[in-house]
């Protein structure tokens, strides 16, 4: 499965950057290639889910924290965060009119987007977080409706 990938000192603070990568898991053990970049292989340990070894027989943890996005593991030093890439920059018009709107993300870069309003003119408002320079909130009126948003 593609994906993006991102290594992170702790498990709190999202990569700032991360690599295209490929995701496999058969029968517990589970390998992720790097798109120009380091192979990690994990194999399953006792029968305690989330718990494996790596290549040179370190211990490595499946974490909680990013639910239906990926899956994070803390690795001996960093941790690996592996992000669901169809996930990451996809928003359905029903998402983008939703109360909670919807938030796109790629390692420490986030838009929040949502709709309002009803008829042919609908306002949308585009929150970024992340960027280098500016993160001021944008807001602009559509001639129509928002059908859906994707990176």
């Amino acid at each position: 499965m593609r994906a993006e990938c991102g290594f992170s000192a702790d498990n709190d603070t999202r990569p700032e950057t991360t690599s295209a990568c490929t995701f496999s898991q058969r029968q517990g053990y589970i390998s992720v290639d790097i798109d120009g970049g380091e192979r990690i292989e994990l194999s399953p340990v006792g029968d305690a889910p989330g718990n494996f070894r790596d290549g040179a027989g370190n211990s490595v943890y499946r974490q909680r924290g990013l639910g239906e996005e990926g899956q994070l593991f803390r690795l001996p030093g960093r941790y690996l965060f592996v992000f669901w890439h169809p996930d990451l920059w996809n928003c359905s018009a029903g998402t983008l009119s939703s109360d909670k709107g919807c938030t796109l993300r790629q390692g420490s870069l986030s838009f929040h987007l949502a709709t309002s309003g009803t008829g042919s003119i609908t306002r949308l408002r585009v929150s970024p977080s992340g960027l280098t320079a500016v993160n001021e909130v944008v807001e602009e009126e559509l001639d129509g409706t928002a059908h859906g948003a994707h990176g």
